[in-house]
């Protein structure tokens, strides 16, 4: 726990300093972090959304991920025909819709951290097609990709870095270049994008999502880069980490069937050709030459997103599904891409990036399965394992603070709770869970059994101050803290990496003094 000081108060001292202090020990990654919560940073009031971009900074996060809602941006949204305007220019959306993505770009500048936007559903209605959906999917079936890129444009166009528009106080300024781009979120998952399957004759069912998602990747990659943003990071993909176990209308795919089907490749990875291909919205010649030129974003992005949940199992389960891809099975996306590229003699090893990742909690929901230690602990395993990823430049965060529950349900049943508790804060009261303490100063032990030689890895995250710290131990039955070694960082990202002599069982933990004296400490590692 935290010694006796305010998160806040933490928080305000580490902002108030602009100390940089490096260390000199062992510099292992540049791997960033990313966090999103966008129920914190574009549906939160302004003064919020400055606070909690300020206080990601000082916790050292690198990079926020941003829904770019096109609803919420579309004019005349629910009506079922397409207004008259011009989509490609952000001027001709109606005054105001830009405005809370506006004011975050401008204050994550101001604050230090990097931004990262990704156009995604709902839909306004007028650009899906006009039919009788269940309910939940009016929004996601079958997005007119044209509209799609036009919509794609205009974001790009007013994030360039060189468009002029109103501030907070009236003046007009021009907004800061945002670089970093996503296409859509989860468009295996049918609650992001639908039909995921059809019925093609004698009732077999077949990919439709990846043809959807293909043509709207492709319409987004030209309004990027027409203006501007061709040289950017535009990450494709999204994929969630598994799908349903039936093929229905909005049954989520699994995402290695996804891939297959988005590159036109069949399970021998080969390109698909006549009935194969065509039933599945893929060319039929199977020409090579052909679907890469007509398909640039495929080839030419530089990242494939990745989304590697499991959330009923801790981080090191190997799922049976050879389809899925959580964070223990990464490999099986990253071998599908190199052989999906293959296939049209394309170079493999396009870097994964992990752009959503976390851990839920128990308490105050009873129908999450991981207690809050575990979350701490399973959320510091998660980032080792991707630490020692080399093809994984970015790891995330889901959530800073815990979703609410949902007040359309009955209070206490498991549809109230079913929203994502893998906040590092308490939903409400905003205090920190266990968690946040993990994430500030994550540890780890690979093999956390005593002896003379025993493998640390840790991170010291917090910006603008020392990264050294003391590694200490606590023997099996005492109750005292022994400080064993001094710790220190280099790297970037306050990476770290030792070996220590444990002499018996019981507990490691790592103790950072900050600006103020404000004490910090990890979890606490158990070891045989």
């Amino acid at each position: 726990m935290r010694a006796r000081a305010t998160l806040l108060g933490v928080l305000a001292t580490i902002l108030a300093l602009a100390l940089a202090i490096p260390g000199g020990a062992l510099a292992s990654s540049r791997q960033e972090m990313i966090l999103q919560d966008d129920q914190q940073l574009i549906y939160a009031p302004s003064q919020q959304v400055a606070g909690t971009l300020q206080t990601l900074h000082a916790m050292g996060v690198d990079r926020v991920r941003v829904s770019v809602v096109w609803s919420l941006i579309a004019p005349h949204p629910t009506s079922g025909k397409r207004p008259r305007f011009n989509a490609t220019n952000p001027a001709a959306y109606p005054n105001g819709v830009w405005f809370r993505w506006d004011f975050l770009d401008r204050v994550a500048r101001q604050v230090g951290i990097k931004v990262y936007f990704q156009p995604t559903a709902p839909a306004p209605t007028w650009a899906t097609p006009p039919r009788q959906l269940p309910q939940g999917y009016r929004y996601s079936h079958d997005p007119n990709a044209k509209d799609f890129g036009q919509f794609v444009q205009a974001v790009a166009k007013r994030y360039n870095g060189h468009y002029v528009a109103a501030g907070v106080n009236g003046a007009s300024s021009t907004l800061p270049r945002v670089s970093y781009w996503g296409i859509w979120n989860e468009p295996n998952i049918g609650g992001w994008m639908t039909p995921q399957w059809k019925t093609i004759r004698g009732g077999k069912k077949v990919p439709a999502s990846p043809a959807i998602y293909r043509a709207m990747v492709n319409a987004a990659w030209r309004g990027l880069v027409a203006t501007g943003h061709r040289r950017d990071t535009i990450l494709i993909g999204e994929t969630a980490a598994y799908g349903a176990s039936h093929k229905g209308y909005g049954a989520s795919m699994d995402p290695l069937i996804f891939t297959r089907a988005f590159y036109c490749a069949g399970t021998n990875y080969k390109p698909l050709k006549g009935k194969a291909a065509t039933n599945i919205g893929c060319p039929k010649s199977g020409s090579r030459r052909r679907f890469v030129r007509a398909n640039p974003a495929l080839f030419d992005a530089p990242g494939w997103a990745h989304h590697p949940y499991d959330f009923v199992n801790p981080p090191s389960f190997h799922r049976r599904d050879p389809n899925s891809a959580t964070l223990s099975n990464l490999a099986r996306i990253q071998t599908t891409l190199d052989r999906a590229r293959r296939a049209y003699h394309k170079r493999p090893g396009i870097p994964i990036y992990i752009t959503e990742w976390g851990i839920q909690s128990r308490n105050p929901s009873p129908y999450v399965k991981f207690s809050q230690a575990q979350q701490a602990e399973y959320l510091n395993e998660g980032e080792y394992m991707a630490w020692g990823k080399r093809r994984v430049p970015a790891f995330s965060q889901f959530l800073l603070v815990d979703a609410g529950p949902n007040p359309h349900y009955r209070k206490g049943s498991k549809p109230y709770w079913a929203t994502f508790q893998s906040g590092l804060l308490f939903f409400g009261s905003q205090q920190p869970k266990p968690a946040y303490y993990a994430f500030e100063l994550p540890i780890w032990l690979p093999h956390p059994k005593h002896g003379p030689h025993v493998f640390v890895w840790a991170q010291i995250r917090p910006l603008n101050a020392p990264r050294t710290a003391l590694l200490q131990f606590q023997a099996r039955g005492s109750t005292t803290w022994t400080n064993l070694t001094t710790v220190s960082s280099s790297n970037p990202e306050g990476f770290l990496t030792t070996h220590v002599s444990l002499p018996s069982a019981g507990e490691l933990r790592m103790s950072w003094t900050g600006p103020g004296n404000t004490v910090l400490y990890s979890r606490t590692a158990s070891v045989k």
